[in-house]
């Protein structure tokens, strides 16, 4: 007991407990798609009733690829009630490192490249979610607090106001449109991406 006291008191042992546990990890595709939802307010918290939505899945043509995006996009619920046509997995999932379907995986890998940045910036999915944040936190007293306690789970720093003053500020007359340029800048960022 002494020996475990002695260790455990240590320096070393105090220093190696608080650098282990603050190892960052990028969130599974899974994961980052349905923490946009809750944060953005559009996530339907119960399991769906009834069968999922019906996708193309046998030799889908770029239209039926368009509208199985369109479905993904729309679907409310969380990412594990989402269809998986193998075929055909949709990009958002797939670009985020989403397992091949066709075989059993032991681990995911992760990697970061650049389409998964083009995604994030131009993802319809994503900068729809953007509106609707916009519109919720607009409607708050201080909306810049209310925007980093969704994300961040933190109040904003004078610093980062300033920053994000300055952008509204510079967007001129289309205001909303900022607040939702600055939404998406701060889901994709990487305070909101990885994981400590």
């Amino acid at each position: 007991k002494k020996l475990h006291r002695h260790i455990m008191l240590s320096s070393t042992y105090q220093i190696s407990v608080a650098e282990g546990g603050r190892r960052l990890r990028r969130m599974e595709a899974e994961v980052f798609r349905d923490a946009v939802l809750a944060v953005s307010g559009s996530m339907a918290r119960e399991a769906p009733k009834g069968p999922p939505p019906t996708v193309k899945a046998q030799d889908p043509s770029p239209a039926d690829i368009a509208k199985n995006r369109e479905i993904y996009e729309d679907y409310p619920h969380r990412s594990i009630y989402l269809p998986v046509v193998r075929s055909h997995v949709y990009d958002f999932l797939s670009l985020l490192d989403f397992p091949n379907p066709t075989a059993p995986t032991g681990s995911r890998g992760s990697s970061t490249v650049a389409t998964q940045a083009l995604l994030m910036l131009n993802s319809s999915f994503l900068i729809n979610q953007s509106a609707v944040i916009a519109r919720h936190i607009q409607s708050h007293e201080d909306p810049l607090q209310e925007l980093y306690l969704r994300l961040f789970s933190r109040p904003v720093t004078e610093d980062e106001r300033a920053e994000a003053r300055a952008f509204i500020h510079d967007a001129g007359k289309d205001e909303s449109r900022a607040w939702a340029l600055l939404c998406h800048t701060l889901l994709i960022s990487n305070d909101f991406l990885y994981l400590r």
